[in-house]
């Protein structure tokens, strides 16, 4: 079977007449000749690249739709280890093995969390910073037992119920969810990876080359756990330097999946957290940790850098764009999972994916929905052009799909051979023939293409 290319697009700078009529600057074809220079590599999407953040979870009356959403982070869900095991004989599951059931019925894999440490386990019992955490819990552990006999009772519980992955701390580098060094994290960490793959040794006798030789392999005892690194602020200078001396230590080096969390800085769209993203690899790969998945465990915009303050304002129409261009863009990047913060937080982030009832979708609810359909296929690559226009290409079962925006300008463009509909980020699809006269926006719109 013959495999077509799929076209590249070109876009020109176009102006606005008085009276809003567009003229486009210089004829453009519709075919590009031009190669912009690639941004990413291609890259396929699972379901449960789409992850979310649900407070609610184990007592949700509306959850996202599990075609949308394949996957649930606990956190901020009542569940960390103060809540857990408030007393050193005391264990309150009731919390998280509700949350736990919820997302297995709701077919979303749920990942949990394993920090804050509780008053009684305390290296200092009484801190209190002030930000309504509870006293204690930003604090290393006064004696490493207690983190360990924790984290095999929660493994071996919830192992068993259907978790697979476990995260070791929320932010440990962003001075609000941790007080402790780098180096105390990283022994955290390292006691983390050493109970998930803890096992027992099983010995076999082989004949090699006509002798018999004895052969110890490592049975785990629970072979498909995961543990995902701390999750690493990335705004700031000084949580980069945290976290490299994190990534430096011993301990720092165990885990099986690497994670970041991706909030633009004030003021800024995708590309900045995009940008955030390479730095942190970098680090990555400069500690020989590049090889590991990335996991983007929380993501959103609008958000006070430090985590306190008011969320900074963002126009429905720009929170609907940033959802998807991030969703986009960070697949492209390689982001193995995404998790979006959040869909029932209301008031503290400048981008809401419901409304009150946790039910209604935004704007930028919906375009989080329409995203995931795109995606749907195979994302072969995204480029940016010298216009500054991005063109993320999907590969459909006939012909290809183009999801186009520019982030800085209105820009023109005629649509590519093949051209049947374009559709806007919150699902308005308008039938289109190609060399039909686009005007590209810093919202994404969905080219459908024959060809």
């Amino acid at each position: 079977m013959r495999v077509r290319r799929p076209i590249r697009l070109v876009a020109a700078a176009v102006s606005f007449a008085v009276g809003g009529s567009l003229a486009v600057a210089s004829a453009t074809p519709a075919l590009a000749v031009t190669k912009p220079a690639p941004v990413v590599k291609p890259v396929a999407t699972p379901v449960d690249y789409f992850g979310m953040h649900v407070s609610n979870l184990g007592v949700a009356r509306y959850l996202p739709s599990k075609a949308t959403v394949g996957s649930v982070r606990l956190w901020d869900t009542g569940t960390t280890w103060a809540d857990v095991q408030p007393t050193p004989t005391t264990w309150n599951w009731t919390r998280l093995d509700a949350a736990v059931a919820q997302a297995v019925r709701n077919h979303q894999k749920p990942m949990i969390v394993l920090g804050q440490t509780p008053a009684w386990a305390s290296s200092q019992p009484t801190l209190d910073l002030g930000k309504g955490l509870p006293a204690g819990s930003t604090a290393t552990p006064s004696h490493l037992t207690y983190w360990r006999a924790y984290v095999d009772a929660v493994v071996a519980r919830y192992y068993r119920k259907g978790v697979r992955e476990f995260q070791t701390w929320n932010e440990p580098n962003g001075g609000l969810f941790f007080t402790g060094t780098p180096t105390q994290m990283a022994s955290l960490n390292l006691a983390a990876y050493q109970a998930l793959h803890a096992g027992t040794v099983v010995k076999t006798k082989k004949r090699v080359k006509g002798r018999t030789v004895t052969v110890s392999t490592v049975k785990r005892k629970y072979p498909l756990a995961s543990l995902v690194g701390p999750g690493f602020t990335s705004r700031r200078a000084p949580a980069i330097t945290w976290m490299s001396k994190y990534l430096a230590s011993t301990g720092g080096k165990y885990a099986d999946i690497n994670a970041v969390h991706l909030y633009s800085n004030p003021g800024k769209g995708p590309e900045d957290a995009i940008a955030q993203l390479v730095t942190v690899r970098r680090y990555l790969k400069k500690y020989k940790l590049d090889t590991l998945p990335v996991y983007a465990t929380e993501v959103s915009f609008g958000g006070p850098v430090g985590g306190i303050g008011a969320p900074e304002k963002i126009t429905e129409a720009n929170q609907a764009a940033y959802v998807s261009r991030f969703l986009l863009l960070a697949r492209a990047q390689g982001v193995a999972r995404t998790y979006w913060y959040a869909w029932d937080v209301h008031g503290r982030l400048g981008v809401e994916l419901t409304k009150a009832d946790n039910r209604t979708l935004t704007p930028a609810g919906k375009a989080y929905s329409v995203t995931r359909t795109w995606m749907a296929y195979p994302l072969v690559d995204c480029t940016r052009a010298r216009t500054n226009t991005y063109t993320c290409t999907i590969k459909l079962r006939r012909g290809h799909g183009y999801i186009v925006w520019n982030p800085t300008k209105r820009v023109g463009m005629l649509a590519p051979a093949g051209t049947v509909s374009v559709t806007s980020v919150l699902g308005v699809k308008k039938k289109t023939k190609a060399k039909a006269k686009l005007v590209i926006t810093s919202s994404p719109q969905y080219i459908a293409s024959t060809v």
